[in-house]
């Protein structure tokens, strides 16, 4: 393989920090504490499927979420100015982000008629204001953007 930017081929690697190696271990502890929480409530968690779950949602995402958002990210970029397809990228990733952690409460997944205090609230409606408020940040921000241009090529003319 090649080699690190700002690096030689012959030089060696810079050594790692303490700080590195405390994330390092506090992670690692915080993930056995998770793998190991799994077992002992496995009547809860059910590590099988838990497992399958995992390698299921793995195997979507390099298979299919991570080259759509690679490709509309691509055509994004082509089809728009940079002022504006940064904006507009981002705005879909955050979009992306809040209706994968919200898909579960807007399908009800976990309500049941016995406890009505479980997932009470009208989560389809708040998704679609949460989609309008990060749509109209980057609308404000694309005009902001608009606007600096023109003041700009005004001043230079």
């Amino acid at each position: 393989m090649g080699h690190e930017v700002g690096r030689g081929m012959n030089q060696p690697r810079p050594r790692r920090s303490r700080l590195f190696w405390g994330g390092l271990i506090v992670g690692w502890a915080m993930i056995g504490y998770g793998v190991r929480g799994v077992f002992v409530d496995s009547a809860a968690t059910r590590p099988t499927d838990l497992a399958r779950w995992v390698v299921g949602a793995a195997l979507v995402h390099d298979a299919l979420i991570a080259p759509l958002a690679f490709g509309i990210g691509w055509l994004v970029t082509r089809a728009l100015p940079r002022r504006i397809a940064n904006p507009v990228k981002a705005g879909l990733g955050a979009s992306a982000v809040l209706i994968v952690f919200s898909w579960g409460l807007v399908r009800g997944y976990g309500r049941r008629a016995t406890v009505p205090s479980a997932l009470p609230l009208d989560y389809g409606r708040n998704l679609v204001l949460g989609l309008a408020v990060i749509w109209i940040v980057v609308v404000a921000v694309v005009a902001t953007a608009s606007i600096r241009t023109r003041t700009r090529a005004k001043t230079t003319a």
